[in-house]
């Protein structure tokens, strides 16, 4: 679970690089590490802890800078471990926000029968490599029409902009 918490105190001379943050919920003081301090980018569907920082002084945590940060158990008690500045994990919910939002829709119908049924969401998302996607529609092999027996069904995709869903091609193609 992310926590968000504010540098209180940060000791960075000599080898020693360490402080204390209060915590927003709780209100309590956690230890924290320089060494423990990461990155952030947006994954596919949240933000992920990435590579530590690189350059001395670059990343000097000062009071009053805002943190977010896992809980870790530490040889006296808790720790934030990994911990990052909150403007990083902002900047990943940001970006994953602004990928454009497909779907797969659906509609099926018995043979003979005229009326499609009622069409229904079957994907929703923003990673295209999810793997539930090509579980339902693989781009090799599946058709947006097909029948089966004694049933058709057909698919489609639609991209959300300015949250009005249009149809679209097939984005992995």
């Amino acid at each position: 679970m992310i926590e968000t918490g504010v540098v209180k105190v940060f000791f960075g001379t000599g080898d020693r690089r360490y402080g204390f943050l209060t915590v927003d919920e709780s209100g309590e003081d956690i230890f924290f590490h320089f060494n423990d301090g990461r990155n952030m980018k947006a994954g596919r569907d949240r933000p992920e802890w990435c590579d530590p920082p690189r350059g001395k002084g670059l990343w000097d945590p000062k009071p009053g800078n805002e943190v977010v940060f896992r809980r870790a158990r530490g040889t006296k008690g808790s720790k934030a471990s990994p911990w990052t500045y909150k403007s990083l994990y902002k900047r990943a919910l940001r970006e994953i926000a602004s990928r454009p939002r497909y779907r797969v829709v659906t509609e099926n119908r018995a043979v003979g029968v005229e009326e499609w049924s009622d069409s229904s969401v079957a994907w929703e998302g923003t990673d295209l490599e999810d793997p539930k996607l090509t579980r339902l529609w693989d781009p090799q092999h599946d058709r947006e029409n097909f029948s089966c027996g004694d049933f058709h069904s057909r698919k489609w995709f639609e991209i959300s902009i300015d949250g009005e869903w249009s149809y679209c091609r097939d984005p992995r193609i």
